[in-house]
């Protein structure tokens, strides 16, 4: 079992994507039972681009962020499986988030259906 952490991850160029696919392949290749936990934006913009990029891992929590319109505010949320990350489906919704500076509905800065669209795709090994 291996759990990766990559919630420090700000960016993934292409040589990245390769050397990452390559490690993520031989540790399923190995048997290896992957968790990727914390994934930040540009993680989860590269699994729902390229597929194989999570390998055959399992999502435990992905970062998402709302805006508000009102005071420009933008913050960062973990979705966590099990208690808020959308069920894998067609319909990916959110759950209503105020703005802790000026109490306004905040706007998750994403197309839902879209950002979670990893979600309903089956894990690669």
């Amino acid at each position: 079992r291996i759990r990766f952490s990559l919630e420090h991850v700000t960016e993934v160029n292409s040589c990245g994507v390769r050397s990452w696919i390559h490690f993520i392949r031989s540790l399923d290749q190995k048997g290896a039972q992957l968790t990727l936990t914390e994934c930040p934006e540009a993680i989860v913009l590269r699994m729902n681009l390229i597929p194989s990029f999570r390998g055959s891992a399992e999502i435990e929590s992905v970062y998402g962020s709302y805006f508000c319109d009102e005071c420009e505010l933008t913050e960062q949320v973990l979705f966590k499986v099990g208690l808020n990350l959308p069920k894998p489906s067609s319909q990916a919704h959110v759950a209503e988030k105020l703005c802790a500076s000026c109490g306004h509905k905040m706007e998750f800065s994403e197309i839902e259906d879209e950002y979670f669209s990893f979600l309903a795709t089956k894990a690669i090994a």
